[in-house]
């Protein structure tokens, strides 16, 4: 059963657009946790002072990435962050202050480990829906990372880890809050001084299934580790529910405890070497750092992925190719991302072409919006002016009040390579655009598209009032561009697209399924050309204007296509 699967909503079959998906998703969980730290993949740069590392393994595969990858990701994601919520450095630290004169502390930092790692994977399990995912962690690591600690001579870290075996993988999995609960009403007192059995009965609360798992990997050890491991597992509970200087002061005790086990055993190693006797090492899966990082091309992408905000729309170019009956399209589709263009525009807007720009749109806005009088065209029909009531509502049958009445205009540009000798052109176009186009009922976006590594690229080149740039490069996928740039606008409402382009749209969608969406949605689109005349305008029919190679004629060309529009409409 996946518990992602219910509430993930952005997914991509890109690889760095998923994986940032996922790290943000990762960010989120932290920050509602209440807990200032960074996720990032292994591998990638971080200067937060807290980070929380997600193993490059789970980071390769398919994409979008399987819901039963993305819960074990968020456990390991649960995890981390409550070692930062719980404070684990700060019972470190309070237990160093504890061993001031103790020389070799690598033993007592793994004895610190394994008792943190129970106590948060025990207080995710109490919090309920947390403790699923951690769970499931547990189990993906048991299977690829777990060592086997059984074999051999007793050593302190054997015992440490079957300790942590035996409560994570055998007592924990199967417990839910209740369960928990009840584990943690136990005291000290009334698991010291009981026999094996009793001790694991309690541990496990009874449930069969556990008890006689534990047992079995009891009896599988060395008869060296039972006296030390009853007294671990005797203060497993008072762990879990413990504060950080508490369980430091738990720790101090154990370590205090158990130096004398720890002699004993080197001991009887040294006597086992000194007789040639060989001892079994522990057999081990692997471990995170046998796992290559993420390459740093990969990295750059997955942090641009962030910061642009990249969403995968491909899915929903799917649903409307459908919608209009081209479904069979889609095997010709470019994947699609919209992002946050990074870049800001460095160019001033032609003052000359915004004031004549601005006279345009506005002649253009109050004739769309003028008052209809009941006739289809014309002038009044004097024959019914008889009829007329004094009020004169027989001459306003549509009457629209123009400060209600919102545009949702979209200027989407082509940032392909083959643009790139008029890219300043288009610069002066879209900038000069941006300026003429403002007012509180006019709601604008400008967007430019490009193909990179056969996904078209859709940025955002407004947004915070201000404009910026990209470079153009790759090919043209206008037909996907057109049909996201239609999705982004409301159904029913006054939409137009102006699309700004060189004709030479030469992969992915076809520019006539595109135009078909736009017309089904209500979407007015109009096609300005740059560069070149002669090239793939037709498939524009009425609703293309030449602007050629420089900006002068821009004004001419937008009035055109606006009053074709508007005639067209009538």
């Amino acid at each position: 059963m996946s518990y992602s699967e219910y509430w993930r909503v952005n997914k991509s079959v890109i690889d760095y657009v998923e994986l940032a998906n996922t790290l943000r998703a990762m960010r989120k969980i932290v920050a509602v946790m209440d807990v200032d730290a960074e996720v990032v993949w292994a591998g990638m740069p971080c200067r937060a002072e807290k980070k929380i590392e997600l193993p490059a393994v789970l980071a390769r595969g398919d994409y979008p990435i399987p819901s039963e990858k993305m819960d074990i990701l968020v456990g390991l994601n649960v995890h981390e962050t409550l070692h930062y919520l719980e404070d684990s450095e700060h019972s470190w630290g309070y237990l160093c202050h504890s061993f001031l004169g103790l020389k070799e502390k690598t033993l007592l930092g793994k004895l610190y480990e394994a008792g943190e790692d129970i106590h948060v994977d025990g207080v995710a399990i109490a919090r309920g829906v947390p403790g699923k995912y951690v769970q499931k962690s547990r189990a993906w690591w048991k299977q690829n990372y777990q060592e086997d600690y059984t074999a051999g001579m007793a050593t302190p870290e054997g015992l440490f880890g079957i300790w942590t075996y035996l409560v994570l993988d055998e007592m924990f999995p199967e417990m839910g809050s209740e369960d928990m609960e009840e584990l943690l009403r136990l005291s000290c007192d009334c698991l010291e001084n009981v026999d094996c059995e009793e001790l694991v009965e309690s541990l496990c609360c009874g449930r069969r299934m556990p008890m006689l798992q534990l047992l079995g990997t009891m009896l599988s050890m060395p008869e060296d580790y039972m006296a030390a491991l009853e007294m671990l597992l005797a203060r497993t509970p008072d762990i879990v529910r413990a504060d950080a200087v508490g369980r430091a002061l738990i720790y101090r005790e154990l370590w205090e405890a158990l130096e004398g086990h720890f002699s004993d055993w080197e001991d009887k190693i040294k006597a086992a070497e000194a007789a040639g006797e060989v001892m079994a090492p522990a057999r081990s899966a692997g471990s995170f750092e046998d796992d290559t990082k993420i390459s740093m091309e990969l990295s750059e992408k997955i942090q641009q992925a962030v910061a642009s905000e990249a969403e995968d729309v491909t899915e929903a170019i799917k649903a409307a190719l459908k919608s209009v009956g081209a479904a069979d399209e889609a095997l010709h589709l470019y994947p699609a991302i919209f992002e946050k263009a990074l870049e800001p525009l460095d160019k001033d807007p032609n003052l000359d072409l915004v004031r004549s720009l601005s006279e345009i749109f506005r002649l253009w806005l109050e004739e769309t919006l003028r008052v209809n009088h009941g006739l289809d065209a014309g002038t009044l029909d004097h024959r019914r002016l008889y009829r007329a009531p004094t009020s004169g509502k027989i001459f306003s049958q549509k009457e629209y009040h123009r400060e209600n009445i919102v545009w949702n205009i979209i200027v989407l540009i082509d940032a392909s390579g083959s643009v790139g000798w008029f890219w300043e052109q288009i610069q002066g176009i879209y900038a000069a655009l941006a300026s003429s186009l403002r007012g509180d009922n006019i709601r604008l976006e400008i967007l430019a598209y490009r193909e990179t590594a056969q996904t078209c690229q859709i940025r955002n080149l407004f947004y915070n009032n201000k404009l910026y740039n990209l470079e153009p490069e790759g090919d043209t996928p206008s037909g996907e561009a057109i049909v996201a740039a239609a999705l982004r606008l409301p159904p029913g409402g006054q939409n137009l697209i102006i699309h700004i382009t060189d004709g030479l749209k030469n992969v992915g969608l076809n520019i006539e399924r595109a135009l078909d969406y736009c017309q089904q949605r209500g979407v007015d689109l109009v096609t300005l050309g740059v560069g070149q005349a002669g090239r793939a305008f037709h498939l524009y029919g009425d609703s293309f204007e030449m602007v050629g190679a420089t900006v002068d004629r821009l004004p001419h060309a937008v009035g055109t296509l606006l009053k074709r529009k508007l005639v067209g409409a009538r």
